[in-house]
């Protein structure tokens, strides 16, 4: 990747980092999602040795239809864990590169999961927030007014 330029786009989606090779405390079905810390930091100096811009979510969706996403990445994490501010962030700063964070509203602050303050200090560099709904539930299984609770309390939260 290093070598040549990327042909598309690339949207990279983790649910957090690690510092240890294994996910020991990270559920079986969403270790495939968290990656070492180390590991991300290589992939970020990757996407910048390519000669690909790591551009915010809203800013690759927002373009014109007929401009190409090629050489465009972004990056995003899911359901707000504290690893997005105690690992993330500060190789995201050192990178100079921002990402796109998901965030379950209910579980911010709780322990394992981000702060508002946190999340304050991280849009203040430029890393932005969106709804990953309210609490971490299946949303297709959800009744209407279930579903729309999970949707307006997320967003009227953030």
């Amino acid at each position: 990747m290093a070598d040549r330029p990327l042909e598309r786009a690339a949207v990279l989606m983790f649910h957090g980092l690690t510092h240890g090779e294994t996910n020991i405390d990270v559920p079986v079905r969403e270790r495939k999602y968290w990656v070492n810390a180390d590991r991300f930091s290589r992939q970020l100096n990757a996407i910048r040795d390519s000669g690909a811009a790591i551009v915010p979510l809203y800013s690759f969706w927002s373009r014109p239809a007929e401009t190409p996403a090629a050489g465009a990445a972004v990056i995003t994490f899911d359901d707000g864990a504290i690893s997005d501010y105690e690992i993330a962030f500060p190789r995201l700063l050192e990178a100079n590169a921002t990402a796109s964070f998901f965030l379950n509203t209910g579980t911010v602050g709780r322990p394992g999961y981000v702060s508002w303050d946190q999340v304050r200090e991280m849009r203040k560099y430029g890393m932005t927030f969106y709804s990953h709904s309210h609490d971490h539930v299946y949303l297709t299984k959800l009744s209407l007014s279930a579903l729309a609770f999970q949707m307006q309390q997320s967003r009227e939260m953030l």
